[in-house]
């Protein structure tokens, strides 16, 4: 490429010199020889400003911005003046500038890399909290289907305990909390539970007292049910 580079430029000043040359051939023919030097000096230093301005477009732009911002250097001003980006008086601090230039962009790589790290490790941290919420949830699930099923078992159990003992009917009295006449003091109990007073009114009478309710028997059988 660089070879390349010197080789169009090289090629553009000949082209250059040789069209100086014949117009000189022309004017010195013309008897007007007294304005070559003039002309020759214009175009030749037309062809080395060109050759300037190519080497310094083919200078990375950050570089160029990097001698502007840190050194006060101007490209433009440079190639103005016939300064290629391969004088010596450049070249340090061009190098100097992609040595920076080259460190700033590993830095930055170096961040982008560790933000994407960061940002997998977020992802993988909130998937596990993610599974983690899931897990529990379906534990809360199971553990409350568990329960509701042992309820259900537990219910059915004691159903089927009443029924055995009481008969069908009357469990379903005792396991909706409903006393009626004709229930004996043990499904009252079965019922409402233990009553917080009994008093026994001889020879064949009782009255069990409950909070808000009271329950009269006679002979061993509910016969008043009243506040």
């Amino acid at each position: 490429m660089v070879c390349a580079g010197r080789f169009r430029s090289w090629s553009f000043f000949a082209l250059t010199l040789t069209a100086v040359s014949a117009f000189c051939v022309r004017e010195a023919a013309a008897g007007s020889g007294n304005i070559l030097p003039g002309i020759f000096s214009t175009i030749l230093q037309g062809a080395i400003v060109e050759n300037a301005r190519k080497s310094w477009l083919a200078v990375d732009v950050d570089v160029r911005n990097c001698l502007a911002s840190r050194y006060s250097i101007s490209a433009d001003a440079l190639y103005q003046q016939g300064i290629t980006a391969t004088d010596n008086r450049v070249t340090p601090y061009i190098q100097a500038c992609q040595q920076a230039i080259a460190q700033a962009r590993e830095q930055q790589e170096e961040q982008l890399r560790a933000q994407e790290q960061q940002r997998e490790a977020a992802e993988e941290d909130a998937a596990r909290q993610r599974a983690e919420a899931l897990r529990q949830q379906q534990q809360a699930e199971q553990a409350q289907k568990a329960a509701q099923e042992a309820a259900e078992a537990q219910k059915k159990a004691r159903h089927d305990s009443l029924v055995a003992k009481f008969g069908s009917k009357m469990a379903d009295n005792v396991l909706s909390g409903t006393v009626v006449r004709g229930m004996t003091a043990d499904e009252v109990e079965a019922t409402l539970g233990p009553p917080l007073r009994k008093e026994p009114f001889p020879p064949d009478a009782e009255l069990w007292s409950y909070n808000s309710q009271r329950i009269g028997f006679y002979k061993g059988h509910v016969s008043h049910i009243g506040q």
